[in-house]
């Protein structure tokens, strides 16, 4: 018999508990001995009786968690509460499975990288049920990766995708989200890119063999999206998608969570609704794209119960282990030579057009094109898309237009990745 201890009854740990069921004598004749839950921790002992569980093998405490001394410990319960015992875990030489990309991403050598790191198993944390990580293990080792793109939250590409197809505002599409269940009440950490760079963290320290720190990962969100940048979009053969990006770039990385316009003919610009996707480029293999299910109970559950059974036949994350360890800290470049969508209001007075073009000149940014809403109310919507320049120029610039009043309210921009 394999013990198995659950961290968390929530929607994914429900579904561990459903397939484990589903598929015991599967697992069982696949392993030689049967998975067994012996432990259950979670705020929600509600779900026992829903789950078919024993109330015997329930607590609400850590303590008491450990002292059941599962062999195998299942975390599904988020947060940096099952911290401690996460690593008390791995030091006593049981293995771990977690879904937990926050605390991963935010203590990355504290977990993959411990002594035992190799032993700590967290396909689910990135992606749900992609099965991204084995294919870093054990499908790309023969590459060098040289470039990353990851559309890594089902939210933001719900809400993208309804926006491009509906002209909706966000608004709107955000409250439709969270009615359907794919936004949570607080979607803080999704609609600002927080959540996509976690799994940018953890992904891109796999591709380009070193750690990226989490904290060095600009994030920039989609709540200022207009219907009116998707009909520009649409109309000039792009496609909006919240890219998170990595690529080699001397020593370091280019990297960061961007909502980017990328040509509508690239295979990323087709994942829609609530999937995710992560397209890789490999100096051996050539471009490759995983599609899937990014969240939900049965994708995500589908992914745990895998590294469980990984976990079962002494698998090891020999590559996590080393990257995570030994691994040098890559050095994070946030900016480079791209073209950028500017979106602004200025006065509808003669000559604000001509003195617009003259600033962005005198940082070195040449425009590829000008697009001039018909004015309203004293004022006129310009779109401005440039040629390849930084985005440290692009904010020069900015500022100083908007020191000068010729800018008024905020301005949006947006990068354009021709892929």
């Amino acid at each position: 018999m394999i013990k198995v201890g659950i961290l968390g009854l929530g929607t994914v740990g429900g579904g561990v508990v459903k397939i484990l069921q589903e598929r015991s004598a599967d697992f069982e004749a696949l392993l030689g001995e049967p998975l067994v839950i012996t432990c259950v921790m979670s705020r929600r002992s509600h779900r026992l009786e829903e789950l078919g569980l024993s109330k015997e093998i329930y607590t609400d405490s850590f303590e008491t968690f450990q002292k059941s001394n599962p062999d195998i410990v299942v975390e599904v319960m988020g947060g940096d509460a099952p911290a401690e015992t996460i690593l008390k875990a791995l030091e006593s030489g049981k293995k771990v499975v977690t879904a937990n990309k926050a605390l991963l991403a935010n203590r990355a050598r504290d977990f993959m990288g411990h002594s035992k790191g190799e032993f700590l198993f967290y396909e689910a944390s990135c992606c749900g049920g992609i099965p991204i990580i084995s294919a870093y293990e054990d499908g790309l080792t023969a590459n060098r990766i040289d470039r990353l793109l990851g559309i890594f939250n089902g939210t933001c590409n719900y809400i993208l995708s309804e926006m491009t197809q509906k002209g909706s505002d966000f608004a709107e599409v955000l409250a439709e989200a969270q009615r359907l269940g794919y936004a949570e009440a607080d979607p803080t950490f999704d609609v600002e890119g927080i959540d996509a760079t976690h799994k940018l963290c953890l992904l891109g320290s796999l591709s380009f063999q070193g750690s990226v720190p989490f904290d060095a990962i600009p994030s920039q969100g989609i709540t200022r999206l207009s219907p009116d940048d998707f009909k520009w979009a649409s109309q000039n053969g792009y496609t909006i998608k919240l890219i998170s990006i990595g690529e080699r770039e001397g020593e370091g990385i280019f990297a960061g969570t961007f909502p980017c316009m990328i040509p509508s003919g690239h295979p990323m610009a087709h994942v829609g609704g609530a999937f995710n996707a992560v397209y890789i480029e490999g100096d051996q293999v050539g471009e490759l794209m995983f599609y899937g299910a990014g969240a939900g109970e049965r994708p995500t559950a589908s992914a745990v119960v895998s590294d469980l059974v990984a976990a079962a036949q002494s698998r090891a994350r020999v590559l996590s282990k080393k990257v995570f360890s030994e691994g040098k800290s890559l050095s994070v470049h946030s900016d480079r030579d791209l073209q950028f969508f500017i979106r602004l209001k200025t006065p509808d007075e003669v000559g604000v057009l001509s003195r617009l073009c003259d600033g962005f000149g005198q940082q070195g940014i040449s425009l590829r094109s000008v697009d001039q809403a018909p004015p309203f109310d004293g004022q006129a919507e310009i779109v401005f898309i440039t040629h390849p320049t930084t985005g440290g120029n692009l904010e020069k610039a900015l500022d100083s237009l908007q020191s000068d009043g010729l800018i008024l309210g905020d301005v949006f921009s947006m990068r354009i990745l021709d892929l």
